[in-house]
């Protein structure tokens, strides 16, 4: 973990299913370190899944709304979509293991591989949780900041697509 605190620890209690609206089922992980926010798009009998993670301010659509736009799209095409919301906005540590216990989550219920998609802040949690747990086959980082991605050489040999226009002026930088 980028901030060298490898005593987190954190343990799913349960899973309440709240309300579908639009395809779509909002999920609260209970866990020890309290409840994180999903937003998760199924597509049936999909074994492939997509967990979007947003900046240092979290929430759950990502940049220009992309997040949402996927979950509209992607089950269809026979990937589910998992939007996480953090527990704890721009703590590392916090939102790195939301990010371990949604890919945990997914894998409990029949998802064996999963691309980790992260935007700026974000992008650093999905490179980090890449390299902590096999069913993550494949990275996205747009816009990544660098801070917290020095880990980036232990995804290999997975994937990793890394999105940055020319035109940031706060990562660019």
């Amino acid at each position: 973990m980028a901030d060298g605190d490898d005593n987190l620890d954190l343990r799913i209690l349960g899973v309440d299913a709240g309300d579908e609206i639009a395809g779509a089922r909002r999920i609260s992980l209970k866990t020890t370190r309290g409840a994180i926010s999903i937003v998760l798009h199924a597509s049936e009998s999909a074994t492939r899944a997509a967990v979007c993670v947003s900046g240092a301010l979290g929430g759950l659509d990502g940049p220009a709304l992309l997040y949402a736009r996927m979950g509209a799209e992607m089950p269809r095409r026979g990937i589910a979509v998992a939007r996480v919301d953090y527990r704890a906005p721009n703590d590392f540590s916090e939102c790195l293991l939301d990010a371990l216990a949604a890919v945990a989550f997914l894998k409990g219920t029949s998802y064996r591989r999963v691309a980790l998609i992260g935007h700026s802040f974000g992008g650093a949690v999905a490179i980090n949780t890449g390299t902590l747990n096999p069913v993550v086959v494949a990275v996205i980082a747009i816009a990544s900041q660098l801070a917290g991605a020095q880990v980036v050489n232990e995804l290999a040999p997975k994937p990793l697509l890394l999105i940055h226009g020319t035109a940031d002026e706060i990562i660019a930088r």
